[in-house]
């Protein structure tokens, strides 16, 4: 029998022979080695949590997809059943709740994970947006004195909006485009760092964290949706994002979302089906798709001599900076200027660096939060120079 002890400030998830125990490892929680294991600032808002126990002959499981031997979601959000009361300290009058039982599993070799969910994703159990998520290493529960760690890496999310409303432009040329019917909102983020450290508490060793797209459940009215959008202003996170419809058999579509006003905010996606095409053939099968930048400057001209780099790693230097026109991709494409492309193009932080104005006296450097999706897919956004100070 595998159950689940909530106490003190930590989780143990115990067998006959051993516990698991669960906290927040602060160097996957922005690199903060002096953070507590009980500290759950920025990922209290958890609405629910998610207990998986997975079989690993050998292996361990895909981020996605792996089918877990026994599954347990607890709603956060009934009287008791908090995140401030299952993992809280009794020693400070904060009782815990517990045990939690799950399900009978075999004695085997097993991964266990953990994760919370944060606020406006789809419930328990789909793969939904999270707040903290964490795997311990392999173990086998046939051996005797197990001691697992699990380690929470976390994704800042409760920094939340409520409402948003969309404005479509070109990235051709910047015109207006109209928002597809079932546009779906969510959330572009890379979890495998979180997963990646085998059980112990350190920083992930990921040269290229892969992207991945989880939709947000809104609703929709015209070019408004409703729900909870959360907001992740550490340098390691995705975008919120658009899933834009994508013809049938081609690689998806997504559009980063830049905010344009207190509830607006503006995507850039590409409209020519042909420009579309193009960027898939070059896109191909990459690992995290292909990231497409349209750089503008103040005036929503291409600033020639621009360059674009990600900051995750120094093994990735400046993309691909395309300075003639889309005939430099594809021969008799539309005269557009200013496209950036990352092929293969990783999660996280990246920055465009601005030719010298001589209208200011210095060229601008101007930084935001992307990366690809999935293999295949083109993700898109469009970047402008900070504003002047006055």
């Amino acid at each position: 029998m595998l159950c689940i002890c909530l106490l003190g400030l930590i989780a143990c998830v115990r067998s006959r022979s051993g516990a698991v125990h669960v906290g927040v490892c602060g160097k996957l929680c922005g690199g903060d080695e002096t953070r507590d294991p009980g500290d759950f600032t920025d990922i209290d808002c958890a609405t629910e949590a998610r207990l998986r126990v997975y079989a690993a002959d050998g292996a361990r499981p895909p981020t996605t997809g792996a089918l877990p031997l026994v599954e347990r979601c607890i709603d956060l959000r009934v009287q008791g059943t908090r995140l401030s009361d299952l993992f809280g300290s009794p020693d400070m009058g904060q009782p815990a709740s517990g045990p939690l039982a799950l399900d009978p599993v075999a004695a085997q070799k097993v991964v266990v994970e953990v994760g919370l969910y944060e606020p406006g994703g789809a419930p328990c159990p789909a793969d939904a947006p999270m707040v903290a998520l964490g795997r311990s290493s392999i173990v086998d529960l046939r051996s005797q004195d197990i001691d697992i760690a699990v380690p929470l890496g976390c994704h800042a999310g409760c920094q939340t909006r409520h409402s948003i409303f969309l404005e479509a432009r070109r990235l051709e040329d910047d015109a207006p485009l109209r928002l597809p019917a079932d546009t779906v909102l969510g959330e572009i983020f890379s979890y495998e760092p979180m997963l990646s450290v085998d059980g112990t508490c350190a920083y992930p060793s990921m040269a290229l964290p892969r992207g991945q797209f989880r939709p947000f459940a809104a609703s929709r009215t015209m070019n408004g949706f409703s729900g909870d959008y959360a907001i992740d202003p550490q340098s390691a996170a995705g975008c919120l994002a658009a899933s834009i419809p994508a013809p049938s058999g081609s690689g998806a579509t997504y559009a980063c979302l830049v905010i344009s006003s207190l509830s607006t905010f503006t995507l850039w996606s590409v409209g020519d089906q042909q420009h579309l095409a193009t960027l898939r053939g070059i896109a191909g099968d990459a690992g995290s798709g292909a990231l497409v930048v349209r750089i503008f400057d103040r005036f929503h001209r291409t600033p020639v001599g621009a360059t674009l780099t990600w900051y995750g790693s120094s093994e990735v230097g400046d993309a691909e900076y395309l300075q003639e026109d889309w005939m430099t991709i594809a021969q008799g494409s539309l005269t557009a200027t200013g496209i950036a492309i990352v092929r293969n193009a990783p999660t996280g932080l990246y920055g465009v660096n601005y030719p010298v104005d001589p209208t200011i006296g210095f060229g601008d450097s101007s930084y935001f939060n992307a990366g690809g999706a999935e293999p295949g897919s083109i993700t898109t956004i469009a970047v402008f120079p900070p504003p002047l100070s006055p």
